[in-house]
């Protein structure tokens, strides 16, 4: 990656959304440079970040290291032009309200709008207050038409063996701010249950 990269603001990578880089910018993070020079275990302890947006950050960083380091700078461009263009492609297939190829996520950024981390956080913080249960986990996060719904389980009666506790699966919605607009239980079941229905 070259100088001019590393100098280059957090949020220029792709997945990270302004409330994500305002995150790592709370904690001293910058640039792609600042990211560069930070440890695994350092990112995980960063508030709001957690394990798996800090592996998918540093992977990569990591994976244009190597495009760097793999030739000449003319085959390293032609490599990053390709994965850029891989990138898009990515996003526009997984964004099913996008109405022409030049939808990428430097628009969603640049505007303001949260992306799919930023809205899988935002969950994570707010279902246990919203739903006043404890979250087991976070199942799916989608973008349809103009809004996210993100589906997640909450434990409604825990139960020993675990195996017995009652699990409610919820789907709650933002708005394309971000903004929590509703939520609605769609199902409840003994976490046990290979195909769960309601009872």
């Amino acid at each position: 990656m070259t100088s001019d990269t590393d100098d280059a603001d957090i949020e220029s990578i792709d997945g990270i959304g302004p409330k994500t880089a305002d995150t790592l910018r709370e904690a001293g993070i910058d640039t792609v440079g600042d990211l560069r020079t930070m440890e695994r275990t350092d990112l995980y302890d960063i508030e709001g970040i957690g394990a798996a947006t800090a592996s998918q950050l540093l992977a990569v960083v990591d994976g244009d290291d190597a495009e760097a380091n793999e030739g000449d700078d003319e085959s390293a461009d032609e490599s990053n032009d390709a994965d850029e263009n891989d990138a898009d492609d990515a996003d526009e297939d997984s964004d099913d309200t996008a109405s022409d190829d030049t939808a990428t996520t430097t628009n969603t950024e640049s505007s303001g709008a949260p992306g799919l981390i930023d809205i899988r956080n935002e969950t994570v913080e707010l279902a246990p207050e919203l739903i006043s249960r404890d979250l087991d986990g976070v199942i799916e996060v989608t973008k349809r038409g103009d809004e996210w719904i993100a589906v997640v389980e909450m434990i409604e009666r825990k139960s020993v063996p675990d195996t017995q506790d009652i699990l409610g699966r919820y789907e709650i919605e933002f708005d394309e701010d971000g903004t929590l607009t509703g939520y609605r239980r769609v199902n409840r079941y003994r976490r046990n249950e290979s195909s769960p229905d309601e009872f």
